[in-house]
């Protein structure tokens, strides 16, 4: 069951004989619905910045592609040149074969340029990837940290509330297992 912010805000609850108090429940749902809101905020930055760098990722993808293309019409290129000094090899004199040596080094140094300029592209994809995964690294550590801080915040409010933790550990884990796997799946 997904709760909307405003719902949990103007959430009501019956009042008992004995029951909690109305402006304490009040406030926590309204500091729960502010924390929420921020861990939303905080997660469409992130998602934000991932869909740029996947961005990137697809452009420097599409230049590699480019870029190989170049690099086998640079090869069939001087294949069809080695071919077609060949055949006129026979019948041109000295000049035409020095001629022919001058074309073919002028392609193995286009290649090597070409060759060149690929390898830097993909250091600079790994470099990349490797940032990305660095990022989802120190982002997994900073939500697990945050999660440590609320289960402590959470053992000790209820300590101070009265209530019973392991009571409260079970009305929350039933209360909020589908909620934890609905985030869990989004951020997936």
């Amino acid at each position: 069951m997904k709760l909307r912010l405003d719902e949990i805000r103007n959430k009501s609850f019956k009042t008992s004989f004995r029951g909690y108090d109305k402006n304490e429940v009040k406030i926590y749902l309204n500091n729960l619905a502010l924390d929420i809101e921020n861990h939303l905020r905080e997660y469409e930055d992130l998602k934000s910045r991932f869909d740029s760098l996947n961005n990137q990722l697809k452009n420097i993808n599409d230049i590699q592609k480019t870029i190989e293309n170049t690099i086998q019409q640079a090869k069939d290129l001087a294949d069809k040149t080695t071919k077609s000094i060949e055949k006129e090899k026979e019948l041109i004199i000295k000049e035409s074969t020095l001629e022919a040596e001058k074309i073919i080094e002028k392609a193995k140094i286009k290649a090597k340029e070409i060759e060149q300029i690929y390898l830097n592209i993909i250091n600079e994809k790994n470099a990349l990837i490797s940032r990305i995964k660095s990022l989802l690294l120190s982002l997994s550590s900073m939500i697990s940290s945050w999660e440590i801080e609320d289960e402590k915040l959470e053992k000790e409010t209820f300590k101070n509330l009265g209530i019973d933790i392991k009571e409260a550990e079970n009305l929350k884990n039933s209360q909020l297992s589908s909620r934890i796997n609905d985030i869990i799946k989004d951020l997936e």
